[in-house]
């Protein structure tokens, strides 16, 4: 059954691309905890993920570039800080998944539903 679900996910081209670079091999291991999913699936509070759907104004983050979550993670100046304490290779973004980064990228995580204040209230 893991090897299906391997196929599957190796084979389908054009679904789940960023979450596959993230995780590149089915496991029944949890990785992660559940708040960590909408960071690795890209669909969470992000504006491009939001503009998407119609949701959201703008597809950009407040520093000019597209603002899905691969750009929080690995360049947006404004998670800077956060991201300096990360210990992964950014060519290579499924060595972000180690528990001493969890709970950076849940902190990155919550800063970015900071810059969308309406959202959060609602």
């Amino acid at each position: 059954m893991i090897q299906a679900w391997q196929d599957h996910w190796d084979f389908t081209p054009n679904k789940g691309r960023f979450t596959r670079s993230i995780i590149p091999n089915m496991s029944l291991k949890t990785h992660f905890w559940g708040e960590m999913a909408e960071l690795f699936t890209g669909h969470g509070r992000f504006p491009a993920h939001l503009f998407r759907f119609g949701i959201g104004d703008d597809d950009r983050c407040a520093c000019g570039a597209v603002g899905d979550a691969k750009h929080y993670i690995v360049s947006c100046p404004l998670t800077m800080n956060l991201r300096a304490r990360l210990r992964f290779n950014p060519l290579d973004l499924s060595t972000v998944v180690r528990n001493c980064n969890l709970p950076v990228l849940g902190e990155i995580r919550r800063r970015v539903r900071t810059f969308l204040p309406f959202l959060q209230r609602h």
